[in-house]
């Protein structure tokens, strides 16, 4: 046998090898990850129920709004689709997957200051494996790297970023009982003071994040879902000066800026640190934020609101 007709064979067994084995692991991680409910995405998306209110964002998002206690105390259905460290790209692709088969009442969207400066634009990787069961998520993995055309045709290169996060739920499933909400509990012994910090907005506008912002307006009017925007609490202090309260103020959109959220206690006592509450924090946010959204008459006549930086909640 002549060397190139050699060399040739043994591509083509190796090419084969390489599809097969794709092919094969790509079957094996559909079936155990997103065509089961050990994640939360995977629960959500393949759960008969919609509930009527729905929060989706970053950490945030995840560890703000005690769903528990608005499901069992209030009696609203409520779901949490907060993951950390997620962007307008992962937020776009996910609520136009969920949105194709669940219809809640209202979307509370939380963001972070930055998130149009597309600095965490690339966190839609995290929803690549669930390309295969949805060409809602595909289309915007598309759009953030054209590549990913040819790219995800692979189910390797799906699973690759996300391999060991998913691997955890081997021996984890999502408990569907925490309706997604994931709380920083407090702990007297990890306890440090907390400095009120100025932090400055990043204003850059990122061309596919803010697409991304657009289309999530626009998807929700189109379902003829409420959309909010929020801004959970922080112990930063912040100008207002962010382009994303002029898009939302432009399409009509309501926007709740918390930020300024205070308890009458030491910061360490319900923040875990700058960025995030614990959960004595979430728990009082969650009872002030839903307060805020059930009042109809003060979102029918603002569309901008900036929460009392005086309150006391007990």
């Amino acid at each position: 046998m002549k060397p190139i007709v050699k060399i040739f064979c043994a591509l083509l067994i190796m090419t084969i090898t390489v599809v097969c084995v794709d092919i094969v692991f790509g079957y094996i991680a559909n079936t155990i990850f997103t065509a089961s409910s050990r994640t939360k995405v995977g629960y959500a998306l393949k759960s008969d129920v919609s509930p009527e209110l729905l929060f989706v964002g970053s950490s945030r998002a995840s560890h703000h709004y005690d769903t528990p206690f608005i499901n069992d105390s209030l009696g609203i259905s409520a779901f949490n689709l907060g993951q950390d460290g997620r962007g307008l790209t992962y937020h776009d692709a996910l609520l136009r997957a969920y949105l194709q088969h669940h219809t809640p009442n209202t979307v509370i969207l939380e963001l972070l200051p930055e998130d149009l400066s597309g600095q965490i634009n690339n966190r839609v990787k995290a929803l690549y494996p669930y390309i295969a069961n949805s060409e809602e998520i595909k289309n915007v993995a598309i759009n953030v790297d054209k590549d990913n055309k040819y790219l995800l045709i692979s189910n390797l290169l799906r699973y690759n970023s996300e391999c060991f996060q998913l691997s955890k739920n081997l021996f984890k499933y999502f408990n569907a009982d925490s309706y997604g909400y994931i709380p920083l509990k407090s702990n007297s012994h990890q306890k440090r003071e907390l400095e009120e910090k100025s932090v400055a907005d990043d204003t850059t506008v990122n061309k596919i994040a803010k697409e991304c912002l657009i289309d999530i307006i626009t998807l929700c009017k189109k379902k003829n879902i409420n959309l909010i925007v929020s801004f959970s609490p922080e112990y930063y202090i912040r100008s207002n000066e962010n382009p994303i309260f002029a898009i939302c103020d432009s399409m009509g959109i309501k926007v709740v800026d918390a930020r300024r959220f205070r308890l009458n206690l030491p910061a360490s006592e319900y923040f875990n640190d700058n960025f995030h509450l614990n959960d004595l924090g979430a728990r009082a946010y969650t009872k002030y934020f839903m307060d805020l959204i059930m009042d109809d008459m003060r979102f029918d006549s603002l569309n901008y609101i900036e929460v009392d930086t005086t309150l006391v909640y007990n």
